[in-house]
């Protein structure tokens, strides 16, 4: 036997299905927001709005809550008390704290069914919502001072993703992704000085951190090479020079020496030595401090027999910058032979006995010649009876 539904039933059926109050009200969909899910923002503003189903004649109730309370929140009889109801599909929530904070928004559609009850739809949720007003922290390390315009910058942060550098100001120049530009290879500006480079970091929000760095740039100068004075030497003997290097920005410095008289002093006859440094061949290397004074020697050993004169250059290379050259003459003689007419003979004890008697004033080179013994400030008897004893 069937059973057949009253004709009000149907009435009050169809009534509530022509007003949407058959079912619980659909999810809320179509949300737009302000902040993009789980990407820091520094708004403080977070303004959210959905798409009202057609033909929907209900209320929504809305909630923003901290991540550190809720990050799922369902909306039913127990905990709508005292909450505001929303009809125009839009809300908004401004960040008012110091520090930064991460938010969910939830959202569900509502009616009241014939008995006046409450039908929820489901629970919408939104987010994470991130809010970053926190600059990010950065420190930029470089040279405190330098010889060259280019210099090297490293960055250190923790949470920035971008940076501007310039010699200009905060945020002057292009945007660089930081993670593909550290460290950063920098020109200074022109002239010698303090220089000072602007840093900008900047995380994912879009806050950003302001520092800089100031580096002193010094022209570098060639390194420097004391004076030698003409040198004179007696033949077949070893010969050591003392000499002194410096280098006003200090580094590493290469000494070498060559002679232009190679019959007289051959390349294999120099050497330079010193205390901490490396001698290999005709060259030296040493690695010196700013301004340090390096204290070195040259050592002469010319060809068997062989007397003349020779140009003997020396030159220090400063590997960042310039070099240095200085140039003296030495002369190799025959012992005893004061006229260097090639033989000692008594002629040289004669003239040599002029020169101790003081009457005649020797040269240079005649006073080393004749200075046969003492090596001190005049001709000595000593210094003639080592002649005599040559030519015979």
């Amino acid at each position: 036997m069937k059973t057949k539904l009253p004709l009000f039933g149907i009435l009050i059926f169809c009534f509530l299905i022509s007003n949407g109050y058959a079912a619980a009200p659909d999810p809320v969909a179509g949300i737009i927001c302000s902040h993009m899910e789980d990407v820091p923002s520094n708004t403080t503003t977070i303004d959210i709005e959905w798409n009202i189903p057609n033909g929907y004649t209900g209320f929504y109730y809305t909630l923003f809550t901290e991540a550190s309370e809720y990050t799922t929140y369902t909306f039913d009889e127990d905990n709508v008390a005292g909450l505001p109801t929303n009809t125009i599909g839009q809300s908004a929530h401004v960040h008012s704290e110091v520090t930064d904070e991460t938010y969910y928004f939830h959202v569900a559609a509502v009616w009241e069914n014939e008995e006046e009850d409450l039908e929820f739809g489901p629970t919408t949720t939104y987010g994470p919502i991130i809010v970053d007003i926190t600059p990010p922290p950065g420190s930029v390390d470089a040279p405190s001072t330098t010889t060259s315009r280019n210099v090297t910058l490293s960055f250190v942060s923790s949470e920035a993703i971008k940076i501007y550098v310039s010699n200009v100001g905060y945020g002057d120049g292009p945007e660089l992704d930081l993670s593909a530009n550290n460290p950063l290879p920098w020109e200074l500006t022109e002239g010698e000085g303090s220089k000072r480079v602007y840093v900008r970091f900047l995380d994912r929000a879009g806050n950003n951190y302001d520092t800089y760095v100031d580096i002193q740039y010094n022209l570098n100068t060639d390194p420097m090479i004391g004076n030698i004075a003409t040198q004179y030497m007696a033949k077949d003997t070893t010969f050591s020079i003392p000499f002194e290097i410096t280098d006003t920005e200090g580094g590493n410095l290469v000494v070498s020496v060559s002679s232009d008289n190679q019959t007289l002093l051959s390349q294999a006859g120099l050497s330079i030595t010193g205390i901490g440094g490396i001698s290999q061949g005709n060259d030296y290397t040493v690695l010196t401090s700013a301004s340090e004074k390096i204290s070195l020697t040259l050592n002469l050993t010319p060809e068997n027999l062989q007397i003349g004169e020779a140009t003997i250059t020396l030159n220090v290379g400063d590997s960042s910058a310039g070099s240095t050259s200085k140039s003296f003459t030495i002369t190799v003689y025959r012992p005893g032979d004061v006229n260097q007419d090639g033989v000692v003979t008594i002629d040289d004890v004669r003239q040599a006995l002029d020169y101790l008697m003081g009457i005649v004033l020797p040269s240079t080179l005649e006073y080393h010649i004749a200075n046969r013994v003492d090596d001190g400030v005049r001709i000595s008897w000593k210094d003639l009876s080592e002649i005599f004893r040559i030519q015979m």
